[in-house]
C-alpha cells in the first residue's frame, strides 16, 4: 500500500437551510447534506470519481478524508435541549389520534342514526343520509 493521502473537507452548518455545506479544495468538490455522514458520503464519492483526473499518481486505496466541521455552539445546545423536552413522536401521534377520535365520536353516532333513519324512510334516495333534526 502506498503512503496515505489525506484530504480535508471544510464543513459548516447552514442554519437557514438546515444542511451541512462542505467543500474540499484538493479534489475540488463541494456538496451539502442534512448530516455530516451524508456529506462525507457525497464528497467521498466525488473524490473517488475525480481522483484520477486531478491526482493521477494517488492510489484510491490510500485516500483518506477528514472533516473539519464548524457550527455555532448555542443553537446546537438549544436544539438538544428542545429534543430532550419534546415527547417522542409516537407519544405525540397517540395524543393527536385520541383527540381526533374524541372529536369524531359524536359524528359517528349521528351518522349511524342517520343510516337507521334512512332504512326506516322508503322515500330516501340511495346514498342519501337523512338526519332527524328533532334531537
Amino acid at each position: 500500500m502506498s503512503k496515505p493521502v489525506i484530504f480535508t473537507i471544510s464543513a459548516a452548518w447552514d442554519h437557514e437551510a438546515a444542511v451541512w455545506t462542505g467543500h474540499c479544495d484538493d479534489i475540488p468538490a463541494a456538496a451539502d447534506a442534512p448530516t455530516l455522514d451524508e456529506l462525507l458520503a457525497k464528497i467521498s464519492a466525488m473524490a473517488l470519481d475525480l481522483l484520477s483526473d486531478n491526482h493521477p499518481n494517488v492510489d484510491p486505496a490510500s485516500l483518506y478524508l477528514q472533516i473539519t466541521a464548524l457550527r455555532e455552539a448555542e443553537p446546537a445546545a438549544a436544539m438538544q435541549q428542545r429534543k430532550k423536552k419534546q415527547k417522542p413522536l409516537a407519544d405525540r401521534l397517540t395524543l393527536i389520534a385520541r383527540d381526533l377520535l374524541a372529536k369524531a365520536g359524536p359524528n359517528r353516532r349521528h351518522e349511524q342514526k342517520a343510516r337507521q333513519d334512512q332504512k326506516s324512510n322508503p322515500e330516501a334516495l340511495p346514498g342519501e343520509l337523512i338526519f332527524d333534526q328533532s334531537e
